[in-house]
């Protein structure tokens, strides 16, 4: 269970195939019990008018037969605005497919064989964006850094600054001015829960879940509010024999 939101967009021409890709990804995710979200576009173009969020996506689903711009074209644009999503192309044609692999994309998918291909293709997704969680660097006011994300103990907001707390006791904490949101979004596929608007948690480190509070190992106590407190709870039992 992620209680992190992935971010998926689905664009191709016809609406019947962003129906049939809506509804197998709907499927896929909820039997994994991730959280997601999925925006669908009908053209290129309109994807492309939408930058801003297209490159905040996770996953982006391309046909690539589309007109004015064709799905490889969308993909290296939205690479060169900066966006970093898992990418797959659905498509009634194979004979783009060496080219799909220019833009790094995860798979090409034939759309008569996407209910055979589809789990596989989403489940290395996931397994790409869990790798590329596991190293992040920022700029701390300390300095710039590269930080193993098992070595984080939790992270907490004082706006406008947030600390970084490790788990080994010789490193200090980690100053960083930026917001929770935004490092929830680069923490929470490998093992960080938020528990509280102001506690981002590494999993590995909570002892024990109960009386509304999270137990870490170094015997801290920080607080869950009651209406979050199910949830937390729930993920810590269903995932923490998986890290």
């Amino acid at each position: 269970m992620y209680l992190y939101m992935i971010k998926i967009a689905i664009c191709d021409n016809e609406q019947h195939d962003i129906q049939k890709t809506e509804g197998l990804l709907e499927e896929i995710l909820a039997e994994r019990h991730i959280w997601f979200e999925i925006d669908t576009y009908l053209s290129s173009m309109e994807l492309c008018r939408d930058m801003k969020r297209a490159i905040d996506y996770d996953m982006i689903f391309l046909d690539i037969r589309m007109k004015q711009m064709n799905g490889l074209e969308v993909a290296k644009a939205i690479k060169e605005a900066g966006g970093n999503a898992q990418l797959a192309f659905i498509t009634a044609f194979d004979e783009y497919s060496k080219d799909g692999y220019k833009v790094n994309a995860v798979r090409y998918l034939l759309k008569n064989e996407l209910e055979q291909l589809l789990p596989e293709c989403v489940e290395a997704m996931l397994d790409r964006l869990k790798a590329k969680s596991r190293v992040i660097t920022y700029k701390f006011q300390e300095g710039r850094r590269k930080i193993v994300t098992e070595q984080i103990s939790y992270v907490e907001c004082r706006t406008p600054q947030l600390t970084f707390n490790f788990r080994e006791n010789d490193t200090p904490p980690h100053h960083l001015r930026a917001k929770l949101d935004a490092v929830e979004r680069d923490l929470s596929l490998c093992g960080f829960i938020r528990i509280h608007k102001s506690y981002l948690v590494n999993a590995r480190c909570v002892k024990e879940v109960k009386n509304y509070s999270a137990l870490l190992e170094t015997g801290e106590k920080l607080p869950i509010p009651r209406m979050k407190f199910h949830n937390v709870k729930t993920y810590f039992l269903e995932t923490i024999e998986k890290l």
